[in-house]
């Protein structure tokens, strides 16, 4: 059989509020004024998110209502309201003429729920020690069945993966991004529905480097100009299979395209 590109399965469909729900909670610095002992400076900057509206949100100490950027939407936390985020993209911005100026050394407090990371949802702790009630159920498995086309993932504005920029679903593996963006990266998830039992070749044709992994295992490594564009993972059809497709570009030509054939 010849080669073809494979069919990739991102994201569950609407029905994903339990997921959300189980998500993660992001709180920079919250809580009453006894977490800041008063033989403590004053904070420099407090975001509690109890007063966001309309996509900014108030800074305690400052006063300064600050933009909150990339998706993300307030829900119930522990005490008081809590910033459900997207753990590629989400942040809080500010005019630098705003921002205060710091001479010394300085800290980061954050209420955080440790909880799963599903997708791409961040998954994170409690650093102020406190108790965290344990959800009543287990987070629950994706409907394999309601998938949606294409990979759910993050673009980056630098070659390594750091300098995240967006949330981006990628419809297809037959890509030519030429001419765009020259210094980037992109990390993708989703499903991969087995087209047959046995041995499954992988060839990819990329521009710089592409890895991919299928159920945790590397299978084409050529992050690295070179590496190797081709590899074969044991199948069986029918089965869906998590899928992690990370690329890079470091100037010049952009491209990704990637097969797959069985005998």
């Amino acid at each position: 059989m010849g080669k073809s590109s494979p069919r990739l399965e991102g994201f569950p469909g609407p029905n994903r509020s339990k997921l959300n729900r189980l998500a993660a909670l992001l709180f920079l610095v919250i809580g009453s004024a006894a977490v800041f002992p008063a033989a403590e400076p004053e904070p420099a900057a407090w975001w509690a998110f109890d007063e966001t509206r309309e996509g900014t949100t108030l800074d305690l100490v400052r006063e300064i209502r600050d933009r909150v950027f990339g998706p993300a939407r307030i829900v119930q936390g522990v005490r008081g309201a809590a910033l459900l985020l997207d753990g590629y993209t989400t942040h809080v911005r500010r005019n630098p003429e705003s921002v205060p100026r710091l001479s010394d050394a300085f800290a980061l407090e954050a209420w955080v729920a440790l909880q799963a990371y599903p997708w791409n949802r961040a998954a994170i702790l409690d650093l102020a020690g406190a108790p965290l009630p344990r959800p009543q159920s287990a987070l629950p498995e994706p409907n394999l069945n309601d998938l949606q086309p294409g990979l759910v993932g993050a673009v980056y504005g630098e070659p390594d993966l750091t300098d995240p920029q967006s949330k981006v679903i990628q419809a297809g593996l037959d890509s030519d991004w030429t001419g765009g963006a020259q210094t980037w990266s992109a990390r993708w998830r989703g499903y991969l529905e087995a087209p047959h039992s046995g041995p499954v070749h992988f060839e990819a044709e990329v521009d710089d480097g592409l890895q991919l992994l299928i159920g945790g295992r590397l299978v084409v490594d050529a992050w690295q100009q070179g590496g190797n564009r081709t590899g074969t993972f044991v199948m069986e059809e029918g089965e869906h299979y998590p899928v992690l497709l990370l690329y890079t570009n470091d100037h010049g030509p952009s491209f990704l395209r990637l097969f797959w054939s069985w005998e």
